[in-house]
Protein backbone atom coordinates (compact mmCIF):
# COMPACT_ATOMS: atom_id res chain seq x y z
CA UNK A 1 0.00 0.00 0.00
CA UNK A 2 3.06 2.14 0.79
CA UNK A 3 4.44 1.46 -2.62
CA UNK A 4 1.36 2.39 -4.52
CA UNK A 5 0.57 5.70 -2.71
CA UNK A 6 4.07 6.25 -3.57
CA UNK A 7 3.82 5.56 -7.52
CA UNK A 8 0.57 7.67 -7.08
CA UNK A 9 2.47 10.57 -5.80
CA UNK A 10 5.07 10.41 -8.12
CA UNK A 11 2.70 10.24 -11.34
CA UNK A 12 1.05 13.12 -10.01
CA UNK A 13 3.98 15.35 -9.12
CA UNK A 14 4.79 15.53 -12.31
CA UNK A 15 1.41 17.47 -13.34
CA UNK A 16 1.35 19.47 -10.03
CA UNK A 17 3.55 21.96 -12.64
CA UNK A 18 0.74 21.99 -15.28
CA UNK A 19 -2.05 23.63 -14.01
CA UNK A 20 -1.76 26.64 -16.00
CA UNK A 21 -0.43 29.56 -14.19
CA UNK A 22 -2.10 32.82 -16.02
CA UNK A 23 -5.45 32.91 -17.96
CA UNK A 24 -3.92 35.28 -21.41
CA UNK A 25 -3.03 33.32 -23.85
CA UNK A 26 0.76 34.71 -24.98
CA UNK A 27 2.23 34.73 -28.40
CA UNK A 28 5.74 33.89 -27.24
CA UNK A 29 7.46 30.72 -26.46
CA UNK A 30 6.68 31.77 -22.76
CA UNK A 31 2.65 31.91 -22.88
CA UNK A 32 2.03 29.17 -19.98
CA UNK A 33 -0.57 27.37 -22.25
CA UNK A 34 2.74 26.28 -24.72
CA UNK A 35 4.25 25.54 -21.67
CA UNK A 36 1.81 23.57 -20.06
CA UNK A 37 1.06 21.29 -23.01
CA UNK A 38 4.47 21.19 -23.78
CA UNK A 39 5.10 19.11 -20.52
CA UNK A 40 1.73 17.39 -20.63
CA UNK A 41 2.57 16.03 -24.49
CA UNK A 42 6.07 14.80 -23.35
CA UNK A 43 4.47 13.14 -20.05
CA UNK A 44 1.74 11.40 -22.93
CA UNK A 45 5.17 10.12 -24.13
CA UNK A 46 6.79 8.77 -21.29
CA UNK A 47 3.75 7.00 -20.50
CA UNK A 48 3.77 5.21 -24.06
CA UNK A 49 7.63 4.38 -23.55
CA UNK A 50 7.05 3.08 -20.32
CA UNK A 51 3.76 1.02 -21.44
CA UNK A 52 5.87 -0.84 -24.52
CA UNK A 53 8.29 -1.30 -22.07
CA UNK A 54 6.46 -3.02 -19.86
CA UNK A 55 6.84 -1.13 -16.99
CA UNK A 56 3.28 0.06 -16.99
CA UNK A 57 0.34 -2.19 -17.32
CA UNK A 58 -2.41 -1.74 -20.12
CA UNK A 59 -4.91 -0.76 -17.02
CA UNK A 60 -2.14 1.82 -15.28
CA UNK A 61 -1.79 3.28 -18.89
CA UNK A 62 -5.06 4.21 -19.74
CA UNK A 63 -5.95 5.75 -16.14
CA UNK A 64 -2.88 7.97 -16.11
CA UNK A 65 -3.58 8.69 -19.93
CA UNK A 66 -6.72 9.67 -19.42
CA UNK A 67 -5.68 12.00 -16.47
CA UNK A 68 -3.14 13.62 -18.57
CA UNK A 69 -5.42 13.79 -21.88
CA UNK A 70 -7.71 15.99 -19.44
CA UNK A 71 -4.71 18.30 -18.05
CA UNK A 72 -3.88 18.43 -21.76
CA UNK A 73 -7.82 20.06 -22.41
CA UNK A 74 -7.52 22.71 -19.58
CA UNK A 75 -4.01 23.83 -20.47
CA UNK A 76 -4.75 24.26 -23.65
CA UNK A 77 -8.50 25.63 -23.16
CA UNK A 78 -7.63 28.04 -20.38
CA UNK A 79 -7.89 27.75 -16.23
CA UNK A 80 -9.13 30.42 -13.50
CA UNK A 81 -5.20 32.45 -12.71
CA UNK A 82 -3.80 30.80 -9.99
CA UNK A 83 -2.84 34.36 -8.87
CA UNK A 84 -6.05 35.40 -8.00
CA UNK A 85 -8.33 32.12 -8.64
CA UNK A 86 -10.35 30.00 -6.48
CA UNK A 87 -7.92 26.81 -6.77
CA UNK A 88 -10.98 24.61 -6.83
CA UNK A 89 -8.88 22.10 -8.99
CA UNK A 90 -6.59 21.94 -6.52
CA UNK A 91 -9.07 20.71 -3.94
CA UNK A 92 -10.60 18.28 -6.45
CA UNK A 93 -7.42 16.67 -7.02
CA UNK A 94 -5.34 17.37 -3.79
CA UNK A 95 -2.46 15.15 -4.03
CA UNK A 96 -2.03 16.80 -7.48
CA UNK A 97 -1.85 20.08 -5.12
CA UNK A 98 0.49 18.82 -2.87
CA UNK A 99 2.21 15.89 -4.49
CA UNK A 100 5.72 17.34 -4.33
CA UNK A 101 5.56 17.44 -0.76
CA UNK A 102 3.54 14.75 -0.26
CA UNK A 103 6.36 12.16 -1.27
CA UNK A 104 9.14 13.26 1.06
CA UNK A 105 6.57 14.20 3.73
CA UNK A 106 4.30 10.93 3.88
CA UNK A 107 6.99 8.82 3.40
CA UNK A 108 8.49 10.29 6.72
CA UNK A 109 5.17 10.27 8.72
CA UNK A 110 5.37 6.46 7.91
CA UNK A 111 9.09 5.77 8.16
CA UNK A 112 9.52 4.74 12.20
CA UNK A 113 6.16 2.68 11.20
CA UNK A 114 6.57 0.51 8.09
CA UNK A 115 9.96 0.46 8.35
CA UNK A 116 10.56 1.54 4.65
CA UNK A 117 14.04 3.80 5.48
CA UNK A 118 15.74 2.23 2.70
CA UNK A 119 13.31 3.63 -0.13
CA UNK A 120 13.31 7.31 0.81
CA UNK A 121 16.12 8.39 -1.52
CA UNK A 122 14.47 5.86 -4.10
CA UNK A 123 11.31 7.87 -3.56
CA UNK A 124 13.54 11.18 -3.95
CA UNK A 125 15.01 10.11 -6.95
CA UNK A 126 11.76 8.93 -8.40
CA UNK A 127 10.63 12.68 -7.92
CA UNK A 128 13.79 13.97 -9.69
CA UNK A 129 13.31 11.98 -12.82
CA UNK A 130 9.85 12.88 -13.13
CA UNK A 131 10.79 16.30 -13.05
CA UNK A 132 13.98 15.92 -15.64
CA UNK A 133 11.75 13.94 -17.71
CA UNK A 134 9.58 17.22 -18.37
CA UNK A 135 12.53 19.10 -19.54
CA UNK A 136 12.43 18.03 -23.16
CA UNK A 137 8.91 19.52 -25.07
CA UNK A 138 7.68 17.96 -28.13
CA UNK A 139 6.31 19.24 -31.08
CA UNK A 140 9.29 21.33 -32.42
CA UNK A 141 8.37 23.87 -28.97
CA UNK A 142 11.43 24.81 -26.90
CA UNK A 143 11.96 22.60 -24.09
CA UNK A 144 10.47 23.28 -20.69
CA UNK A 145 14.12 24.38 -19.46
CA UNK A 146 14.24 27.15 -22.20
CA UNK A 147 10.61 28.26 -21.41
CA UNK A 148 11.36 28.62 -17.99
CA UNK A 149 14.67 30.90 -18.74
CA UNK A 150 12.76 32.86 -20.94
CA UNK A 151 10.05 33.62 -18.16
CA UNK A 152 13.15 34.32 -16.03
CA UNK A 153 14.56 37.29 -18.10
CA UNK A 154 10.46 38.35 -18.56
CA UNK A 155 10.64 38.33 -14.68
CA UNK A 156 13.79 40.20 -14.57
CA UNK A 157 12.46 42.82 -16.55
CA UNK A 158 9.11 43.03 -15.07
CA UNK A 159 9.22 41.97 -11.60
CA UNK A 160 6.27 43.28 -10.80
CA UNK A 161 4.40 40.48 -12.13
CA UNK A 162 2.82 38.42 -9.93
CA UNK A 163 1.24 35.83 -12.14
CA UNK A 164 4.78 35.00 -13.29
CA UNK A 165 6.16 34.72 -10.29
CA UNK A 166 3.46 31.96 -9.56
CA UNK A 167 4.36 30.50 -12.52
CA UNK A 168 8.05 30.47 -12.23
CA UNK A 169 7.35 28.78 -8.86
CA UNK A 170 5.59 25.65 -9.48
CA UNK A 171 7.97 25.35 -12.50
CA UNK A 172 11.17 25.10 -10.02
CA UNK A 173 9.20 23.11 -7.70
CA UNK A 174 8.79 20.41 -10.58
CA UNK A 175 12.30 20.70 -11.42
CA UNK A 176 13.15 20.14 -7.93
CA UNK A 177 14.74 23.58 -7.52
CA UNK A 178 13.10 24.41 -4.17
CA UNK A 179 15.35 27.19 -2.43
CA UNK A 180 14.14 29.28 -6.05
CA UNK A 181 10.57 28.02 -5.78
CA UNK A 182 10.35 29.39 -2.33
CA UNK A 183 12.05 32.42 -3.83
CA UNK A 184 9.83 32.94 -6.45
CA UNK A 185 6.69 32.01 -4.34
CA UNK A 186 8.12 35.12 -1.79
CA UNK A 187 7.60 37.40 -4.17
CA UNK A 188 4.67 36.37 -5.45
CA UNK A 189 2.96 36.84 -2.24
CA UNK A 190 4.70 40.05 -1.39
CA UNK A 191 2.84 41.51 -4.82
CA UNK A 192 -0.24 39.67 -3.43
CA UNK A 193 0.11 41.38 0.06
CA UNK A 194 -0.30 37.85 1.63
CA UNK A 195 -4.05 37.61 0.70
CA UNK A 196 -3.66 34.54 -1.67
CA UNK A 197 -4.06 31.23 -0.08
CA UNK A 198 -2.83 28.96 -2.73
CA UNK A 199 -0.21 31.30 -2.80
CA UNK A 200 1.14 31.04 0.86
CA UNK A 201 0.50 27.40 1.00
CA UNK A 202 2.68 26.77 -2.09
CA UNK A 203 5.24 29.46 -0.54
CA UNK A 204 5.49 26.81 2.53
CA UNK A 205 5.42 23.75 0.82
CA UNK A 206 8.82 24.96 -1.17
CA UNK A 207 10.61 26.21 1.70
CA UNK A 208 9.56 22.91 3.52
CA UNK A 209 11.32 20.96 0.74
CA UNK A 210 14.29 23.39 0.42
CA UNK A 211 14.34 21.95 4.49
CA UNK A 212 14.36 18.56 3.16
CA UNK A 213 10.58 18.54 4.89
CA UNK A 214 11.24 19.85 7.98
CA UNK A 215 9.25 22.29 9.48
CA UNK A 216 10.06 25.97 10.62
CA UNK A 217 8.22 29.03 12.63
CA UNK A 218 8.02 30.55 9.04
CA UNK A 219 6.30 27.65 7.25
CA UNK A 220 3.90 27.67 10.35
CA UNK A 221 2.84 31.12 10.00
CA UNK A 222 2.53 30.52 6.42
CA UNK A 223 0.37 27.77 6.67
CA UNK A 224 -1.73 29.35 9.33
CA UNK A 225 -2.16 32.82 7.07
CA UNK A 226 -3.74 30.22 4.08
CA UNK A 227 -5.91 28.49 6.11
CA UNK A 228 -7.10 31.98 7.64
CA UNK A 229 -7.77 32.63 3.98
CA UNK A 230 -8.98 29.51 3.03
CA UNK A 231 -9.68 27.01 5.59
CA UNK A 232 -10.40 23.90 3.11
CA UNK A 233 -6.75 24.83 1.20
CA UNK A 234 -5.22 20.75 0.52
CA UNK A 235 -1.82 21.88 0.65
CA UNK A 236 -2.33 24.08 4.05
CA UNK A 237 -4.13 21.14 5.78
CA UNK A 238 -1.44 18.49 4.93
CA UNK A 239 1.35 20.67 5.89
CA UNK A 240 -0.56 21.56 9.39
CA UNK A 241 -1.21 17.76 10.14
CA UNK A 242 2.13 17.16 9.05
CA UNK A 243 3.79 19.45 11.58
CA UNK A 244 1.38 18.37 14.34
CA UNK A 245 2.27 15.06 13.78
CA UNK A 246 6.18 15.64 13.93
CA UNK A 247 5.33 17.92 17.12
CA UNK A 248 3.64 14.80 18.85
CA UNK A 249 0.53 16.09 18.80
CA UNK A 250 -1.72 13.75 16.60
CA UNK A 251 -4.99 14.48 18.05
CA UNK A 252 -3.82 17.88 15.71
CA UNK A 253 -2.87 15.92 12.64
CA UNK A 254 -5.75 13.99 12.57
CA UNK A 255 -7.95 16.69 12.76
CA UNK A 256 -6.45 18.54 9.90
CA UNK A 257 -5.90 14.79 8.01
CA UNK A 258 -9.60 14.49 7.94
CA UNK A 259 -10.48 17.91 6.50
CA UNK A 260 -8.50 17.01 3.99
CA UNK A 261 -9.30 13.45 3.75
CA UNK A 262 -13.24 14.94 3.18
CA UNK A 263 -12.59 16.88 0.08
CA UNK A 264 -11.07 13.39 -1.65
CA UNK A 265 -13.35 10.28 -3.13
CA UNK A 266 -14.21 7.99 -0.51
CA UNK A 267 -13.37 5.22 -2.77
CA UNK A 268 -9.93 6.64 -4.84
CA UNK A 269 -6.97 4.86 -3.89
CA UNK A 270 -5.41 8.73 -2.24
CA UNK A 271 -8.62 8.50 0.24
CA UNK A 272 -7.48 5.17 1.40
CA UNK A 273 -3.46 6.23 1.66
CA UNK A 274 -4.77 9.13 3.68
CA UNK A 275 -6.69 7.36 5.88
CA UNK A 276 -3.23 4.87 6.43
CA UNK A 277 -1.65 8.04 7.88
CA UNK A 278 -5.08 8.98 9.88
CA UNK A 279 -4.79 5.40 11.95
CA UNK A 280 -0.93 6.11 12.50
CA UNK A 281 -1.57 9.14 14.31
CA UNK A 282 -4.84 7.23 15.82
CA UNK A 283 -2.80 4.56 17.44
CA UNK A 284 -0.40 7.24 18.53
CA UNK A 285 -3.08 8.84 20.68
CA UNK A 286 -4.29 5.49 22.16
CA UNK A 287 -0.54 4.35 22.79
CA UNK A 288 -1.65 1.08 20.52
CA UNK A 289 0.99 -0.48 18.84
CA UNK A 290 1.37 0.49 15.28
CA UNK A 291 2.95 -2.32 13.18
CA UNK A 292 5.87 -1.94 11.57
CA UNK A 293 6.79 -3.74 8.25
CA UNK A 294 8.99 -6.65 9.70
CA UNK A 295 6.15 -7.35 12.11
CA UNK A 296 3.82 -7.13 9.19
CA UNK A 297 5.69 -9.10 6.99
CA UNK A 298 6.25 -11.63 9.78
CA UNK A 299 2.25 -12.33 9.67
CA UNK A 300 2.36 -12.00 5.96
CA UNK A 301 4.93 -15.29 5.69
CA UNK A 302 2.25 -17.12 7.81
CA UNK A 303 0.16 -16.84 5.20
CA UNK A 304 2.34 -17.71 2.30
CA UNK A 305 3.03 -21.41 1.26
CA UNK A 306 6.09 -22.98 2.92
CA UNK A 307 8.30 -23.06 -0.33
CA UNK A 308 7.89 -19.64 -0.45
CA UNK A 309 10.42 -18.97 2.40
CA UNK A 310 12.82 -19.90 0.04
CA UNK A 311 12.50 -17.22 -1.89
CA UNK A 312 16.48 -15.67 -2.69
CA UNK A 313 18.15 -14.77 -5.92
CA UNK A 314 21.67 -14.39 -6.49
CA UNK A 315 22.91 -12.11 -9.23
CA UNK A 316 26.50 -11.43 -11.06
CA UNK A 317 25.74 -8.07 -12.24
CA UNK A 318 28.62 -6.76 -15.00
CA UNK A 319 28.94 -3.75 -17.14
CA UNK A 320 30.09 -4.78 -21.04
CA UNK A 321 33.08 -3.80 -22.12
CA UNK A 322 31.93 -1.83 -24.78
CA UNK A 323 29.96 0.50 -22.32
CA UNK A 324 32.92 1.09 -20.08
CA UNK A 325 34.21 3.61 -21.24
CA UNK A 326 30.98 5.81 -20.97
CA UNK A 327 30.97 5.61 -17.24
CA UNK A 328 32.93 7.29 -14.56
CA UNK A 329 33.03 4.78 -11.61
CA UNK A 330 31.06 6.88 -9.21
CA UNK A 331 27.82 6.56 -11.10
CA UNK A 332 25.10 4.48 -9.06
CA UNK A 333 23.32 1.24 -10.37
CA UNK A 334 19.89 0.13 -9.39
CA UNK A 335 19.45 -3.43 -9.43
CA UNK A 336 16.22 -4.47 -8.52
CA UNK A 337 13.22 -7.30 -9.14
CA UNK A 338 9.58 -6.72 -9.94
CA UNK A 339 6.65 -9.23 -10.99
CA UNK A 340 7.08 -11.00 -14.60
CA UNK A 341 3.28 -10.25 -14.52
CA UNK A 342 2.05 -7.49 -12.34
CA UNK A 343 2.45 -4.29 -10.68
CA UNK A 344 5.58 -2.04 -11.37
CA UNK A 345 6.43 -1.97 -7.99
CA UNK A 346 9.91 -3.46 -7.06
CA UNK A 347 9.95 -6.71 -4.90
CA UNK A 348 13.27 -5.80 -3.71
CA UNK A 349 16.33 -3.22 -4.85
CA UNK A 350 20.03 -2.82 -4.08
CA UNK A 351 21.72 0.33 -4.61
CA UNK A 352 25.74 -0.13 -5.98
CA UNK A 353 27.97 2.19 -7.78
CA UNK A 354 29.90 1.42 -11.11
CA UNK A 355 32.98 0.78 -9.73
CA UNK A 356 31.26 -2.17 -8.14
CA UNK A 357 31.34 -3.93 -11.07
CA UNK A 358 31.03 -6.77 -11.39
CA UNK A 359 29.43 -7.64 -8.32
CA UNK A 360 27.43 -10.52 -7.06
CA UNK A 361 23.89 -9.14 -5.04
CA UNK A 362 21.50 -10.58 -3.41
CA UNK A 363 17.43 -10.25 -3.21
CA UNK A 364 15.27 -11.40 -0.80
CA UNK A 365 12.09 -10.58 0.91
CA UNK A 366 14.05 -8.87 3.61
CA UNK A 367 13.85 -6.08 1.18
CA UNK A 368 10.10 -5.79 0.54
CA UNK A 369 8.65 -2.72 0.64
CA UNK A 370 5.42 -4.33 1.75
CA UNK A 371 4.41 -7.36 3.21
CA UNK A 372 2.36 -7.96 0.10
CA UNK A 373 4.92 -7.18 -2.57
CA UNK A 374 7.56 -9.60 -1.65
CA UNK A 375 9.89 -11.98 -4.18
CA UNK A 376 8.10 -15.05 -2.57
CA UNK A 377 4.26 -13.70 -3.84
CA UNK A 378 5.33 -13.68 -7.16
CA UNK A 379 6.15 -17.33 -9.27
CA UNK A 380 8.32 -15.52 -11.67
CA UNK A 381 9.94 -12.24 -11.71
CA UNK A 382 12.29 -10.30 -13.81
CA UNK A 383 15.68 -8.26 -12.81
CA UNK A 384 16.91 -5.25 -13.84
CA UNK A 385 20.03 -3.13 -13.49
CA UNK A 386 20.39 0.71 -14.74
CA UNK A 387 23.35 2.63 -14.71
CA UNK A 388 21.52 6.44 -13.90
CA UNK A 389 23.89 9.26 -14.93
CA UNK A 390 22.28 11.76 -13.13
CA UNK A 391 21.40 9.46 -9.91
CA UNK A 392 17.76 9.17 -10.11
CA UNK A 393 16.32 5.51 -10.54
CA UNK A 394 13.73 5.72 -13.19
CA UNK A 395 15.50 5.20 -17.26
CA UNK A 396 16.35 8.77 -18.67
CA UNK A 397 17.88 9.27 -21.90
CA UNK A 398 21.65 8.08 -22.21
CA UNK A 399 21.62 5.67 -18.83
CA UNK A 400 22.46 2.34 -18.81
CA UNK A 401 20.57 -0.79 -18.60
CA UNK A 402 20.23 -4.57 -18.56
CA UNK A 403 17.49 -7.10 -17.54
CA UNK A 404 17.40 -10.74 -17.28
CA UNK A 405 14.32 -13.35 -16.59
CA UNK A 406 12.13 -14.11 -16.07
CA UNK A 407 13.17 -16.38 -13.64
CA UNK A 408 11.91 -18.11 -10.67
CA UNK A 409 12.43 -16.30 -6.75
CA UNK A 410 13.90 -20.03 -5.64
CA UNK A 411 16.44 -19.95 -8.38
CA UNK A 412 19.57 -21.20 -6.38
CA UNK A 413 22.35 -20.83 -9.25
CA UNK A 414 22.96 -16.88 -9.46
CA UNK A 415 21.56 -14.81 -12.02
CA UNK A 416 23.51 -13.38 -14.42
CA UNK A 417 22.85 -9.97 -15.65
CA UNK A 418 24.42 -7.39 -17.91
CA UNK A 419 24.16 -4.01 -18.84
CA UNK A 420 24.78 -3.85 -22.69
CA UNK A 421 22.69 -1.02 -23.82
CA UNK A 422 21.71 2.62 -23.45
CA UNK A 423 18.61 4.39 -23.09
CA UNK A 424 17.51 6.06 -25.87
Amino acid sequence: LFWMLVAAMVMLAAAFVLLPALRTPRADSTDPTRLNAAVIRQQLQELERDLADGRLSQADYESAKADLERELVYATDGLPNPATGSGTAGRSHWLVAGAALTVPALALVLYHQLGASRIIPLLQAETQQTSSSATQASGGLPSVEEMVARLEEKLRANPDNAEGWVMLGRSYTVMNRYAEAAQAYEKANTLLEGRNADVLAAYAEALSLAQQGQTSDQIRQLTQKALALDPTQPRALWLKGFDAFQQGDYSTAVEFWELLAAQVDPNSEDHANLQQAIQIAKAKISGGQVPTASAQATAAEREQPAAAANARLSVLVDLSDKLRAQVEGDETVFIFARAAQGPRMPLAIVRKRVSDLPATIVLDDSMAMTPQMRLSAFDRVRIEARVSKSGTARPQSGDLEGEAGPVAPTRTDPVPLTIDRVVP
